[in-house]
C-alpha cells in the first residue's frame, strides 16, 4: 500500500472529512484514558458547529461540572437539571435554557424529565462524567461560577469537552475545524509498511500545500481564505495547538493524543477497504 500523508488528506473533502473526525474519535478516546487536559484543546470550539445554540455549550459544561460532583458524593439528583438553576441566563432568557435542553435530549447526552427539567443519561455518566469528576472535585470548579467567557484553565476543559462530545454526537464538524486538522497533518504520515511517523514541525512549504490543497475543495471553496483558514488558525493558536508560527511548531501532545492514533485509524480503515475491495 501506499503511503498516506497530508497530501492524500488534503485534496479530497471526503478524505479530509473522514480525517477530522478520525481525530475527534482520538480526543474522546484520549480524554477516557485519563488524559483530561487533551480538552482544553478544544475550548470554545463549540460556537463555530453549524446549527448549534450557543447555550448548548453552557448548559452542558454546567451539567457536567454537577454530574461530576453528584458521582463523587453518589448524589443522584445532581444528574438532574433544572431551568431555573442553570446560571448566567436572564430570566427572559429561560427559553434558550430549555432550547439547550432540547438538544441535549436529541444528542442523546440526557432524557426529558419534566417541561423544566433534564437528566443526564448513564451512558455518559458512565463514559465521560465518571473520567472527568476526579479532576473536578480537585480543582475545585463551581457550576455558578462558569461563563461562556472563560477561557483558563481549568474551565476551558470543561468547555472543551463539551465541544468535542458534542461534535461527537450530532456528526457535524465546523469547517474551520476541518481545515485545521488539514493544516496540521503533515506533522505525521504512514509509510507503506502501516508504521505511523510524526514530527513537531511543519515546513512551510507543506503548510503552503496543505493550504492550498484545501482552498480547492468546493465545499470549502467559498470564504476559505476570509473565514474557514482564519479561523482554524485563530483556534488552533488560541488553545495552544500551534506553539511556534516560525517555525510552525505543533503541541506534542496533540500530535501523540490526536493526529497520530488518527492517522493509525485512518489506514486500519483504508486497509480493510481494500481488502475487500471497496474504493479507500
Amino acid at each position: 500500500m501506499s503511503k498516506i500523508n497530508f497530501r492524500v488528506i488534503t485534496r479530497k473533502w471526503v478524505h479530509l472529512r473522514r480525517f477530522a473526525e478520525l481525530t475527534v474519535e482520538s480526543a474522546l478516546n484520549s480524554i477516557k484514558s485519563g488524559y483530561i487536559d487533551t480538552a482544553s484543546l478544544y475550548s470554545g470550539l463549540q460556537y463555530q458547529l453549524p446549527g448549534t445554540l450557543r447555550s448548548v455549550e453552557k448548559v452542558f459544561s454546567y451539567a457536567l461540572i454537577e454530574a461530576s460532583y453528584g458521582y463523587v458524593n453518589k448524589d443522584l439528583d445532581r444528574y438532574k437539571i433544572e431551568v431555573d438553576r442553570v446560571p448566567g441566563f436572564e430570566p427572559y432568557e429561560r427559553n434558550k435554557v430549555k432550547w439547550a435542553f432540547e438538544s441535549l435530549v436529541k444528542l442523546g447526552i440526557a432524557d426529558t424529565v419534566d417541561t423544566n427539567t433534564i437528566r443526564i443519561r448513564p451512558a455518559v455518566i458512565d463514559s465521560m462524567v465518571r473520567i472527568l469528576a476526579p479532576f473536578v472535585v480537585k480543582t475545585g470548579i463551581q457550576p455558578t461560577g462558569l461563563t461562556l467567557s472563560d477561557t483558563v484553565y481549568p474551565y476551558r476543559v470543561i468547555r472543551g469537552i463539551s465541544s468535542i462530545y458534542v461534535m461527537h454526537r450530532n456528526n457535524k464538524l465546523p469547517k474551520c475545524y476541518i481545515v485545521a486538522t488539514g493544516l496540521v497533518s503533515p506533522v505525521g504520515e504512514v509509510d507503506a509498511n502501516g508504521r505511523v511517523k510524526t514530527k513537531s514541525t511543519i515546513d512551510r512549504s507543506e503548510w503552503d500545500e496543505a493550504r492550498y490543497n484545501m482552498a480547492l475543495i468546493k465545499k470549502l471553496r467559498t470564504g476559505f481564505e476570509s473565514e474557514h483558514y482564519l479561523k482554524a488558525l485563530g483556534f488552533m493558536i488560541e488553545n495552544g495547538i500551534i506553539v511556534r508560527t516560525y517555525p510552525i511548531e505543533i503541541l506534542g501532545s496533540f500530535i501523540e493524543r490526536v493526529i497520530k492514533p488518527a492517522y493509525e485509524q485512518y489506514y486500519r480503515i483504508v486497509a480493510r477497504k481494500r481488502l475487500e475491495g471497496l474504493k479507500p
